[in-house]
């Protein structure tokens, strides 16, 4: 009986792990950090202040998408849902879609 607990709090302490890692990611001080630590270029970011987090979630998502079609040299085309919240993302951008355009 003891060893299903412990595994059982390994697996949980496993998972906060992984949960903590996964939300070091969105941080911009940890990207930050982890990109100084691998001697990456710096990112130059056009927007100044704080973004939505609409525009957050989509840029990760269109790169993690350009990634994908990198890797599998295929396109991948833009669903209908994927044109709306493209939209909706320029339009409440206030007229700096070029940015947001990969």
């Amino acid at each position: 009986m003891d060893e299903s607990t412990t595994s059982k709090h390994e697996r949980n302490a496993s998972r906060k792990e992984k949960q903590a890692f996964r939300q070091a990611l969105h941080s911009e001080y940890a990207r930050y950090l982890m990109n100084d630590l691998e001697r990456s270029p710096e990112e130059v970011r056009e927007v100044i202040g704080t973004e939505d987090r609409d525009v957050t979630k989509y840029r990760a998502k269109m790169e993690e998408r350009a990634r994908r079609e990198e890797a599998l040299f295929t396109r991948a085309p833009l669903t209908r849902m994927d044109k709306k919240r493209l939209k909706h993302v320029c339009e409440s951008s206030n007229g700096s879609a070029s940015i947001f355009l990969l």
